[in-house]
């Protein structure tokens, strides 16, 4: 279900500004302006890390536009799986051996949740990603047993508990996943120190 019709089409290389954008204003704890501005700052550095020569990162008012059509739109979404009352937007995940420190989209209670905005299915990367977040979630001492992928912009989600996900894709349960993982980060962190 593609939520925006052709007078919302954005130019593709601005998608990223208006999917950070919109997702701002889905989780209103900032002003539309401070949104805004917060969402520029995200994308500049990510481009910038990137290795792209980017002096400021623009939005169209198409692209304006179209993140204003498409927050709500993902708020609706998370809403229709989760209490708004118990999530928490934007949490913080600790590093974890060679893993840097990040930020997850939202939590609610033991369910990690990653939103997509992009034109296409989901894919491997993104379960490896929610399955990164609550390795690091679980060994920072916060408990997390489940995680959902939305994608607004398809109108798809999917939501699963670990170790239901885990036995379907590796035959493994949750645990020894996770030790894994651990280990795999783990030993990165060493090779990397030993490297140098």
């Amino acid at each position: 279900m593609e939520i925006l019709d052709d007078s919302y089409q954005v130019d593709p290389t601005e998608w990223d500004i208006a999917a950070e954008y919109a997702f701002l204003l889905a989780t209103r704890q900032y002003s539309d302006s401070d949104s805004l501005v917060l969402a520029r700052e995200k994308i500049l550095g990510l481009r910038r890390k990137a290795g792209e020569d980017v002096a400021e990162v623009h939005l169209s008012p198409r692209g304006q536009t179209a993140s204003e059509v498409l927050g709500p739109h993902i708020r609706g979404e998370v809403e229709q799986l989760f209490d708004l009352a118990g999530l928490r937007w934007q949490p913080k995940v600790a590093g974890y051996g060679a893993l840097l420190a990040s930020e997850a989209d939202a939590i609610s209670d033991s369910c990690v949740i990653e939103i997509k905005n992009v034109d296409r299915l989901f894919q491997p990367k993104d379960v490896r990603q929610v399955l990164l977040y609550a390795t690091a979630l679980n060994g920072s001492g916060e408990f997390v047993n489940s995680f959902c992928l939305i994608n607004p912009r398809k109108g798809i989600s999917l939501k699963a508990d670990l170790q239901t996900a885990c036995l379907r894709m590796s035959g493994q349960p949750w645990i020894s996943v996770r030790a894994e993982i651990e280990e795999f980060l783990v030993s990165l962190n060493s090779w990397f120190v030993n490297d140098l």
